[in-house]
């Protein structure tokens, strides 16, 4: 048996020992080795054996980050489905915001041609007061040859009844204004 076949031997024992698997001491050939293999021997296995510490030292680090970053994953998990009830939330209150804005945009549709409406609603009404204007203009010139002649003829009944359709047309007009 060689060195290296002695070193994987020990190896292997080693290693099944830290995975607690019992296994049966092996028989090696040590009354036939010279002393200067037997000290060549424990040199090997005892830098095998620190390297096999220092492996598992490496491997506990290793689960125990493992274990860490899992528990992390949990977290990051659970973060991750809160978020998705709130997108969720979100895109319900997103659809809804969006009908509110179609329904608000009709309105404005209908409240514009509203408006297109009253103006061409006042622009008539103008019109109609231009004409009230212009026929109490004419009334009162009327009103002031009646004035003229009436000094002269005495038809004082006549002014006055003109003089109330005047006043009433006026104070129309104030109201509606």
């Amino acid at each position: 048996m060689c060195v290296a076949q002695f070193v994987l031997i020990y190896y292997n024992i080693v290693v099944m020992k830290n995975k607690k698997i019992k296994i049966k001491k092996l028989k090696l050939p040590l009354k036939k080795m010279t002393q200067r293999e037997k000290d060549y021997v424990a040199v090997l296995l005892e830098d095998v054996n620190s390297n096999i510490k220092v492996i598992a030292e490496v491997l506990e680090d290793v689960r125990i980050k493992g274990d860490n970053t899992f528990k992390e994953v949990v977290f990051i998990k659970e973060d991750i489905s809160g978020i998705k009830l709130e997108m969720g939330e979100m895109k319900s209150e997103t659809n809804s915001i969006k009908s509110d804005i179609v329904e608000i945009k009709s309105d404005i549709v209908e409240i514009k041609s509203d408006i297109v409406e009253m103006k061409s609603d006042i622009v008539e009404i103008n019109g109609r007061l231009m004409n009230i204007e212009k026929e109490i203009v004419s009334i009162k010139d009327e009103i002031n040859e009646l004035r003229t002649v009436l000094t002269e003829k005495a038809d004082v009944e006549k002014l006055e009844s003109l003089e109330v359709r005047v006043e009433r047309i006026e104070k129309h007009l104030t109201l509606s204004a």
